[in-house]
């Protein structure tokens, strides 16, 4: 047997071992002994090849070098097409797997710099109504009244985080032009349907 058929032989059991090195635990050795036949392969052909045909040994090498990467490929997308392949191979991430409240995050995101009030009291904790929605929020004060005007500063989790307004704050949704209520301390009678609607008692002062 000449160095022409050690070439292809070793190019075909460095081939092999690439689908081997998937289903056979070995500690990284026959991916070790892979590139041990493609080495033995190339200095094969070289011993062939390359006195009598450079051009010949530089296509088989070259061919070597784009064949391994394009067989490799193919190979992995191949494989999680099937059922084996989707027990070797590690599923694919889901962002909002590794971000929770990523979605819920983005449209309170929106509401940073708008104003409200509150409907139940905050120690620090508590909810708030900002645009005719009802949201879970922590102050950045010890505690706020029930029915003090709030400004939303920003997002922690699916909360968002609060601090005392001025009363009469407007939105910047809302035109300058247009005329716009002071916020009362005193609760209204919505904030109070409010507080009875909700799934705790409210402390009364």
């Amino acid at each position: 047997m000449d160095a022409q058929f050690w070439a292809l032989a070793f190019a075909v059991l460095g081939f092999c071992l690439i689908v081997a090195e998937f289903f056979i635990p070995s500690g990284g050795m026959i991916a070790l002994s892979c590139v041990g036949s493609f080495v033995a392969s190339v200095l094969c052909a070289h011993s062939a090849w390359y006195q009598d045909s450079p051009k010949l040994f530089w296509t088989f090498s070259l061919g070597l070098g784009v064949l391994i990467p394009s067989f490799l490929v193919f190979f992995l997308r191949t494989l999680e097409r099937t059922s084996l392949g989707n027990n070797l191979l590690l599923p694919k991430t889901d962002p909002l797997d590794v971000t929770p409240f990523q979605a819920e995050a983005a449209l309170l995101d929106r509401l940073i710099g708008r104003f409200g009030t509150t409907v139940t009291p905050m120690n620090p904790g508590g909810i708030v109504r900002v645009e005719n929605e009802r949201l879970h929020a922590v102050c950045e004060v010890l505690m706020l009244s029930l029915g003090d005007p709030i400004e939303v500063t920003g997002v922690r989790g699916n909360r968002v985080v609060v601090k005392r307004a001025a009363p009469g704050a407007v939105s910047p949704s809302i035109s300058p032009t247009t005329p716009v209520a002071p916020v009362a301390v005193t609760p209204t009678p919505d904030v109070a349907a409010d507080s009875e609607r909700l799934d705790f008692d409210v402390p009364q002062n």
